[in-house]
């Protein structure tokens, strides 16, 4: 065993008279060549290892005296190419291992001197072509891997010389023809893979003569058809997966002859109806999955073709009627699937019985629990997400049986009286999730009678407390969530009658005080979550109920000290998480009698003291002690060479964060272990010190010992060997430590790095070859643009990798999702990535999670998340991207909940649809009658006046926002059910651009019309002679009011245009649907929606300061002539409404964007509200509400229409002289008795100056007339 040695150079001989070995391990060195003589003699060497190491040249015959060897591994290498001498003599070997190296070509008759291999891999090199003759020889060969190359062609007979052969891979190579008889000579191949490559068709004579083969995998291709002969020579297939591939039909006549086929995968295609599947009449086929296509049932279809159907996933279709489908009269289906549908109601099925295990309606548009026929079974009932309100609505006496019911992420407020317990067979009720509701209140029997519920969710409500009366009959309660609540107090005896929970979680409320026995009962508890609170201290654990409890969370609360004992009667615990709290010290007490604990977390505390005996307990912790964040280089400076000079047990020790200046002295002569995992991320070490500390860890000298032994049946020890934690982040490193980690390859297990300087990226800057022990690689918050494989290395054990916080540029490249196969968790969060393309993913098959959340996304499509069949969940910040992910993804964020919005329609909520539609309507009639009213009368004289351009002005500004309005609802219509898919597309159209300007230019110029009709009107009243002898005042508005247009149609034409057929980013309403100002992160839409609102708000406080005054005015008026103040009462009146319903029409749009502008977020499912239901009001009522002036005119309609504050007023108002003529005048009629003035001469004030005039009564009613302007 010389491996991990940093060997580069082997030399001739070395090997000399050591006949008696079987085995050499010279993995994970520096090797470069093997030389030809290397192992001469070794006649009974059975095994040889030679991988990660970088061998570029392997000699002539260098293995040519090894007849007994039977395994070779020299995968993750450099080796480019391969001669037909250069495994000359092998022959008894049965496993050749080539993959992960640099092998661009396969030399004719290269390999055939192997004749007994069994088993032969060639994944993950850059092969480009297979020729006739390339495994001439290789007779005895079963198992052959050659996916992850650069394969484009597969010839004919380019397999011929293969008799044995059973197992082929070609997946993920870029193969777009496959030629006639390439496998036909292959009679004992049973599985044929082909997934990730470019195969168009699948043409006639591909699979000819496979009669053994029972696999067959080609998702992820470009397939668009099967011809009619494809399948028929297939007559063993069991298993054929045609995801992710281009097919809309397949002909019965194509699939004929696949009599045992029983698993079908036609996930991610183009299917619009299920006609085919029965008329392809598989009779044994078991398990259909049709998810992520174009289904539509809109009529009934009976699957009479697939008698032994029992999974038939039809998730994210566009079925809307789900009783349409019949499965015939004696099915027994084990999973229906119809999740992320259309389906609103469903209706009773004609004479079919259900009777299903798993049936999945989620996602779907639901407002009530479904109603099944009592005859119906259905084990497990998933309702989540859908639009459910009002439990009551449903008749649970006539429900269905079932054993668990998901109502998670509905609308429900309450549950019901007794609404479980009058369930038929609720006695079998054994789990309910009712999480992400808006549950505030649980009535006291509302779970009554359910004695064998086991599970019970509640997560994410408003309960602000734990009603024990509610849940003491749930006598079999194993599991309580209560997560993301309200609650506050626990108060004593909460759990008394639920002795058999095993897990509470409390995490995330505001639990402050937890009263004395609170938890009395809980004697089973293994599982207590208390983190994320508000506890100061947790005395309650004291209660010797808790004696089974193995992990307790804590973390995040406000808990200052522990008091003597506290952990005392916890006698089993295992694990304690107490970080992110306020402790300044750690007593030996403390921890009294818990011989059990393996985990300790104290992190994110002030810790400032720890008792001498503390460290002798510390030292008893067997796996992970962390203590970071602490501050102990200040607090506590010598507890570094106290805690390293103590013999710990841990396998993981974090120091992190403590602002520590130096470690190797106290690293190296302390008694700590070298081969414990470290986290010294976060401290001020030097980066010498930082390179000598990962020189002198090293793994256990046992580990070397069991290094290729199975890991499965070593002891806890042991495994550790392989679960190494190595933390370095925020250590301002500038380039990977990779020659100081070689010695570590195939031990770390967690890698973190995050925060540092790191630029670029290569797989092989971490270790000298591949890696099939690493689980979790850190790199988030480092200045990456992307990655890059240049040696093609794999990291074949990866689950985990952090990206975030950087700039990728090539996410989708599929070169480096090479090197992670295994790869399940991803996190690229604010990595600037604008881009998804089609089928992004498609290399990591296997994963799982994918977190992309502040990314601009600009481009994305319904296929960007194809090829991943595992991946489940999926959050981003981008909105409308949970409108586009396949069936596949059951949790995706921002998850849309409420019914503000959805991915069906443009304005979802039908609020929305039916106020637009009336808005919009008496907007555009109301306004068109003010502006057609001023047309017939625009050659009288009054209609050339100031006060009517200002009024037609207001009334051409309302008309416009009419307009807008129209556009949203026409659109609306056009995209309605299927808004998500065609959003893009949509917010890219000059018709979005134009609604923008049209909506954003009526706001400003109606604003700005007020304003100047304010003005008017201030005039009007405090110097009415003056201004209304100023004959050029009119021609001059007219130029106002016309430059004002001109900069207004500039300032809003400027976004309007560079917003069109632009991506998200790039646009100023962003994802706004109703295509209004939302986009804040870009300066300069920032900076115009800052300066638009800023403009607005002061005019709107410039308007109410000049009618104040006007009130003033005309108040003072009054008085002088003593007159009532009915009339100022009147009038005052007149301008509250005024105001009122200005202000009710733009504050919550000011309050909104100022909130924007300061937060730098916006939530435009908020905006539409806003937008939709107050911008639009004043346009669409003030024609109407003040504009019957004079109703009993004859021969008149409407007097005339106003829409401006100056024509509310001026019926009554318009100035001082009107105020004093107003007994004695009526509109229009100067015929009435009433309008005649009996009395003496008028006294009038005005600009405090008394002017007396003695008139006669006919002259006086003329010039009010004329000079008002009425």
């Amino acid at each position: 065993n010389l491996h991990m040695n940093n060997i580069e150079k082997v030399e001739e001989g070395v090997f000399a008279g050591s006949n008696n070995i079987k085995t050499i391990y010279l993995n994970s060195n520096s090797i470069r060549v093997i030389p030809k003589l290397l192992f001469e003699n070794l006649s009974i060497l059975r095994e040889i290892d030679l991988s990660n190491n970088r061998i570029e040249r392997i000699a002539d015959r260098a293995f040519s005296d090894l007849h007994s060897l039977t395994k070779l591994y020299l995968q993750r290498n450099m080796i480019g190419e391969i001669t037909s001498e250069m495994f000359q003599g092998l022959s008894s070997l049965q496993l050749l291992k080539l993959s992960s190296n640099q092998i661009t070509k396969l030399s004719s008759y290269g390999l055939s001197t192997l004749v007994s291999v069994v088993s032969l891999e060639l994944s993950s090199n850059v092969i480009q072509n297979i020729e006739s003759d390339t495994f001439a020889g290789l007779i005895k060969l079963k198992n052959l891997v050659l996916s992850s190359n650069n394969i484009h062609r597969v010839k004919k007979h380019a397999f011929s010389n293969l008799p044995e052969l059973e197992s082929l891979n070609l997946d993920h190579n870029l193969i777009h023809l496959i030629e006639a008889c390439a496998f036909n000579r292959l009679k004992k191949l049973r599985i044929l893979q082909l997934n990730g490559n470019n195969l168009p068709f699948i043409n006639d004579g591909m699979f000819h003569r496979l009669h053994n083969l029972q696999a067959l995998e080609l998702s992820s291709n470009q397939i668009d058809h099967l011809e009619i002969r494809d399948m028929q020579s297939l007559p063993s297939l069991t298993a054929l997966n045609l995801a992710n591939n281009l097919l809309s039909n397949i002909s019965s006549a194509s699939m004929k002859g696949l009599s045992h086929l029983k698993t079908l995968w036609l996930d991610e295609n183009r299917f619009s109806s299920l006609k085919f599947a029965d008329e392809i009449k598989l009779l044994n086929l078991t398990h259909l999955y049709l998810r992520n296509n174009q289904i539509l049932l809109s009529k009934h279809i009976l699957l009479k073709g697939l008698p032994q159907l029992e999974t038939l996933a039809l998730d994210g279709n566009f079925i809307t009627h789900y009783e349409n489908l019949l499965l015939g009269e004696n099915a027994n289906v084990s999973y229906l699937g119809f999740s992320r549908n259309k389906i609103k109601t469903i209706w009773h099925r004609p004479n079919e019985k259900i009777n299903c295990t798993y049936l999945d309606l989620s996602h779907n548009m639901l407002e009530v629990i479904p109603y099944f026929e009592t005859k119906d079974y259905v084990q497990v009932l998933n309702l989540s997400y859908n639009a459910i309100y009002d439990l009551s609505a449903t008749d649970s006496s006539k429900s269905i049986t079932f054993e668990a019911i998901d109502l998670s992420g509905n609308l429900i407020k309450s549950i019901p009286l007794k609404f479980f317990s009058r369930m038929p067979f609720h006695e079998s009720l054994k789990e309910i999730y009712l999480s992400r509701n808006r549950l505030s209140n649980l009535e006291e029997s509302c779970f009554i009678s359910l004695l064998q519920l086991e599970k019970l969710s509640l997560d994410n409500n408003f309960i602000a407390k734990v009603n024990k009366d509610c849940i003491r009959n749930l006598t079999s309660l194993t599991e309580l969530r209560l997560r993301r609540n309200l609650i506050r107090r626990l108060k004593t005896g909460t759990f008394n009658f639920n002795n058999s929970i095993q897990c509470l979680d409390l995490s995330w409320n505001m639990i402050k005080y937890i009263e004395e026995e609170a938890l009395i009962g809980l004697d089973k508890l293994q599982i207590l979550r208390l983190d994320h609170n508000r506890i100061i201290t947790p005395t309650n654990l004291l209660t010797r109920s808790l004696q089974k409890l193995e992990i307790l969370y804590l973390r995040d609360n406000q808990i200052e000290h522990l008091r003597e004992e506290v952990f005392s009667n916890l006698i089993s615990i295992k694990e304690i998480y107490l970080d992110g709290n306020k402790m300044d010290s750690l007593i030996d007490v403390t921890f009294t009698r818990l011989a059990r604990l393996t985990i300790l977390f104290l992190q994110h505390n002030n810790i400032s003291f720890i008792s001498k005996r503390c460290f002798t307990f510390l030292a008893l912790i067997s796996e992970i002690l962390d203590i970071g964040f602490n501050d102990f280089a200040n607090n506590i400076p010598d507890l570094m060479d106290e805690l390293l000079h103590t013999d710990l047990r841990v396998t993981r020790l974090g120091i992190s964060g403590n602002g520590l200046k130096t470690l190797w002295n106290s690293f190296n002569i302390g008694l700590v272990r070298k081969e414990i995992g470290l986290d010294i991320s976060y401290n001020n070490l030097p980066a010498i010190e930082i390179l000598k500390i990962i020189n002198h860890i090293h793994p256990p000298y046992i580990c070397d010992h069991y290094k290729r032994a199975d890991r499965l049946h070593h002891n806890i020890f042991v495994k550790s060997c392989w679960l190494m934690y190595l933390g370095l982040s925020g250590l301002q490193l500038k380039r990977l430590p990779s020659p100081n980690l070689r010695h570590l390859e195939g031990y770390i297990a967690v890698l973190t790095l995050n925060n540092n300087f790191i630029k670029e990226f290569d797989v092989e800057d971490f270790f000298s070859g591949s890696d099939s022990n690493l689980l979790e690689l850190q790199l988030a918050g480092n200045k990456l643009k992307k990655f890059t494989n240049r040696k093609n290395f794999r990291f074949l054990s990866l689950l985990l990798l952090n990206i975030s916080d950087n700039s990728i540029t090539n996410f989708c490249d599929n070169a480096w999702q090479k090197f992670a196969p295994k790869l399940r968790n991803v996190y690229a969060d604010r990595s600037n990535i604008k881009k998804l393309s089609s089928r992004c993913l498609q290399r990591l098959s296997n994963l799982r999670f994918l977190s992309l959340k502040a990314n601009p996304l600009l481009t994305i499509s319904e296929k960007s998340l194809y090829g991943p069949q595992q991946l489940s969940t999926v959050f981003t910040s981008r909105d409308y991207f949970c409108c586009l992910v396949p069936a596949k993804v059951t949790a995706c964020e921002p998850i849309i909940v409420e019914s503000l919005t959805s991915c069906q329609n443009l304005l979802s909520h039908l609020s929305l649809r039916l106020y637009i539609w009336i808005i919009g309507g008496l907007a555009f009639i109301g306004n068109l009658l003010v502006l057609r009213l001023h047309w017939i009368k625009r050659h009288s004289s009054r209609s050339k006046g100031t006060s009517q351009l200002l009024i037609i002005n207001l009334a051409v500004s309302d008309f416009l926002m009419s307009i807008y309005l129209l556009i949203i609802a026409i659109s609306d219509q056009i995209h309605v059910n299927n808004y998500g898919v065609r959003a893009e597309s949509w917010l890219r159209s000059p018709i979005c651009a134009l609604a923008f300007f049209l909506g954003s230019l009526s706001s400003i110029m109606s604003v700005i019309s007020i304003l100047l009709i304010s003005v008017d009107l201030y005039f009007r009243c405090t110097n009415p002679f003056n201004y209304q002898n100023r004959n050029c005042r009119s021609e001059k508005f007219k130029v106002t009011v016309i430059i004002l247009w001109l900069i207004c149609i500039i300032f809003v034409a400027i976004p309007a245009v560079t917003s069109t057929n632009v991506a998200g980013n790039d646009r100023i309403y962003k994802y706004s649907s109703i295509c209004m100002p939302s986009n804040v992160e870009d300066a300069f839409y920032r900076s115009w929606i800052t300066i638009a609102t800023v403009c607005m708000v002061c005019i709107w406080l410039t308007t109410c300061v000049l009618y104040a005054l006007v009130l003033l005015k005309v108040h003072q008026s009054s008085q002088s002539v003593h007159k009532s103040a009915q009339l100022d009462r009147k009038l005052a009146r007149k301008l509250f409404l005024i105001l009122f319903t200005d202000l009710i029409s733009w504050l919550p749009y000011y309050i909104l964007i100022f909130k924007v502008i300061l937060t730098g977020r916006i939530d435009i499912f908020t905006l539409k509200f806003v937008i939709i239901l107050t911008l639009p009001m004043n346009s669409a009522l003030n024609p109407y509400l003040y504009s019957f002036t004079c109703p009993a005119s004859p021969g008149r309609a409407l007097l005339s229409i106003r829409k401006s504050f100056s024509g509310r007023l001026r019926d009554y108002y318009s100035d001082p002289l009107r105020q004093v003529n107003h007994y004695f005048f009526k509109c229009n009629d100067n015929n009435d008795p009433q309008n005649n003035l009996e009395g003496p001469d008028v006294n009038i004030t005005l600009n405090n100056t008394e002017c007396l005039q003695t008139v006669d009564r006919e002259g006086v009613v003329k010039r009010t007339v004329r000079e008002s302007n009425v």
